[in-house]
């Protein structure tokens, strides 16, 4: 759809701004998917990153992709959220609540997660879950709920309005250990609004939201033990929420002056003899 787009542009005589939103060629099971989709990535892909006006990426890693891919120098443009309804700080932190928020598809983290929240039961740590997300696996989650035995420590919810996830991350740990390539998940972003906490495996954002004051965790590995360990260090302990001033400039107005700025500078590159 984006060479379609940009082939529409083209006809209409209209300046052309993309963004890209993922970190590597897709990570799948499948063979014939990764094949597929690294295809895609190096003819059409390649072809509209190196035909638009302006390159976007939601973080470094994306715009380090889009280096790779297309030799193309792109601009990181940061996703965003709705501004949260109350600040961080004003939130009641729950130690022991970890929550798992995402599309439940291999390679997303759900299975690490139900396994860590078993491993840690077992040696003692008395923590509770949230699984939020629906998806093809909903049926092995169940199971696997079952199987370990969790079904008084983990409750599944399925798919939930943004509002609820919210309210269920609130004070909470957001564990994300997704392998998947990642652009910028805005459940990040949402987490920290939310006064919560993240425990994560190296993910674009991570390092960047940390830097700016966000509770979060970086795991040294995407292992199963390496998960664990990091838990283990923060579950029963509080933490600093992130400033509300620093959420503020993450929220969609903030984003929205930035976009309309660089379709502007784009749109007078494009057409420097018009109004």
């Amino acid at each position: 759809m984006s060479f379609v787009g940009l082939r529409a542009a083209r006809a209409a005589g209209v300046p052309v701004v993309h963004t890209e939103h993922g970190s590597d060629h897709v990570a799948s099971d499948s063979a014939v998917i990764r094949i597929a989709s690294r295809l895609v990535d190096e003819t059409v892909g390649r072809w509209v990153l190196r035909h638009a006006d302006r390159v976007l990426g939601v973080s470094e890693a994306v715009t380090a992709f889009v280096q790779r891919l297309a030799r193309v120098d792109a601009q990181v443009f940061y996703n965003a959220i709705d501004a949260p309804a109350s600040a961080p700080s004003t939130h009641t932190q729950d130690t022991r609540r970890i929550v798992f928020v995402g599309r439940l598809v291999p390679g997303k983290g759900w299975d690490a997660f139900l396994d860590v929240v078993a491993q840690l039961r077992t040696e003692g740590v008395s923590i509770s879950g949230d699984v939020i997300g629906d998806g093809p696996e909903m049926a092995a989650v169940l199971a696997r709920v079952q199987t370990l035995g969790l079904e008084a420590i983990v409750r599944v919810h399925g798919r939930l309005s943004q509002n609820e996830v919210r309210r269920l991350l609130r004070g909470a740990t957001l564990v994300n250990p997704t392998t998947l390539s990642e652009g910028f998940q805005t459940t990040l972003l949402e987490a920290a609004a939310e006064g919560a906490r993240v425990v994560t495996y190296a993910v674009p954002g991570a390092d960047v939201l940390r830097g700016q004051g966000a509770p979060i965790v970086i795991t040294e590995r995407k292992t199963l033990s390496a998960l664990s360990t990091a838990l283990k260090g923060c579950t029963g302990t509080g933490w600093s929420p992130i400033p509300a001033e620093t959420i503020v400039e993450w929220t969609w107005p903030a984003r929205a002056r930035e976009f309309a700025a660089i379709c502007e500078s784009v749109r007078h590159r494009a057409t420097p003899a018009q109004d």
